[in-house]
C-alpha cells in the first residue's frame, strides 16, 4: 500500500487528510504520553499534587519532596552508551569522505541527542537534508511526530505537526515530495513544496513488547519507584514535625532565689 491508497481508503481522498490523521485517538494518546513524560522530567511529579491537611485545627502544608533521580539516570545511561566514538574501517577514501560528512554535519553531537530522546520518550525521528551542499540532519520531536504505517508495518509517510503562537503547522513527508502547510489567517494553505532527496524520515525506537513500530520509554520503569520514594520521604518528614517535636518541661520543686539550678527535661509532644 502506498500513501495515495492509504488516503483514499482511510480518509476518503480528502486534501486535508493529514489533519484528521494527526487527530486520531491512537496518535493523540501517544503524544499525550510523551507530554506527560516531559512534564515529569521538568519536575511535575505526583507528590506536587499532594493537598494541604488540617492538624490540631490548623491548616498544615505538607512536605512535597521531589527527587530528580530519573533525569540523572537517563543522562548517565546516554553518556555511558556514547562514551566511545565509532571506529570506521574499510576503504580509506570512503572512510575519509564519511568522516568529512560526519564532521561538517556535527553528527557526533546529533547522535547523542538521538539516543537521549529515545531513552526518555521511546522514539524520535531524523530527517536528512542538503543545506548548501552540506549533508545535515533534523531531529523531529516525539510529540510532533506522526509516522504512518501500512498493514505490514512499512513506513509509507510521515507528518510533523506543531502549534506556535496559535498557528498550526504541518509538514507532510512522502517518498518524493515534502509539503508544508499552515493555517495562518484562519484557512489551511499550502506554503511550500520541495523535492524529497533523502526519502522518508528515519524512525528510531527502542524495544516494546506491545508494538513493533513504537518504542517504550525507559523513564516509565523509574516513575513508580521514585513516586514511592518521594511519598515515603515526604510523609516521614511530616510525621517528624507533627508527632516528634519536643517541648521543654521543668520538673522538681519550685525554688526561690537566683543562681539555683533547675532540671529541664525534653518530652516529645504527643
Amino acid at each position: 500500500m502506498n500513501i495515495e491508497q492509504y488516503i483514499k481508503e482511510y480518509h476518503d481522498g480528502r486534501s486535508d487528510w493529514f489533519i484528521e490523521e494527526v487527530s486520531t485517538v491512537a496518535n493523540q494518546s501517544r503524544v499525550l504520553k510523551v507530554m506527560n513524560l516531559k512534564d515529569y522530567l521538568s519536575g511535575q511529579h505526583a507528590i506536587t499534587q499532594r493537598p494541604n491537611e488540617y492538624y490540631n485545627g490548623k491548616e498544615f502544608v505538607p512536605r512535597r519532596i521531589v527527587l530528580q533521580y530519573a533525569k540523572t539516570l537517563l543522562n548517565f545511561q546516554t553518556a555511558y552508551l556514547m562514551q566511545n566514538p565509532v571506529t570506521l574501517t574499510g576503504n580509506e577514501t570512503v572512510v575519509k569522505e564519511y568522516q568529512r560528512v560526519n564532521k561538517k554535519g556535527k553528527y557526533d553531537r546529533f547522535n547523542m541527542s538521538v539516543l537521549d530522546k529515545v531513552n526518555k520518550y521511546g522514539m524520535v525521528a531524523e530527517y536528512v537534508y542538503l543545506d548548501k551542499g552540506v549533508i545535515k540532519s533534523k531531529l523531529i520531536d516525539s510529540s510532533e511526530s506522526y509516522p504512518i504505517y501500512d498493514n505490514e508495518n512499512n513506513l509509507i509517510a510521515f507528518i510533523e505537526a506543531y502549534v506556535t503562537d496559535g498557528i498550526s503547522y504541518y509538514v507532510v513527508y512522502t517518498d518524493d515530495v515534502v509539503y508544508k502547510y499552515d493555517n495562518l489567517g484562519g484557512d489551511l494553505r499550502l506554503v511550500a513544496q520541495y523535492s524529497n532527496l533523502s526519502g522518508l524520515p528515519i524512525i528510531y525506537h527502542n524495544q516494546n513488547e506491545l508494538s513493533d513500530v513504537e518504542g517504550r520509554s525507559d523513564l516509565e520503569d523509574y516513575i513508580s519507584i521514585l513516586d514511592s520514594m518521594e511519598d515515603l520521604l515526604s510523609k516521614y518528614t511530616d510525621g517528624f514535625y507533627k508527632f516528634m517535636n519536643p517541648i521543654p518541661v521543668a520538673i522538681g520543686q519550685q525554688l526561690k532565689g537566683d543562681g539555683l539550678p533547675v532540671q529541664v527535661k525534653w518530652t516529645p509532644l504527643s
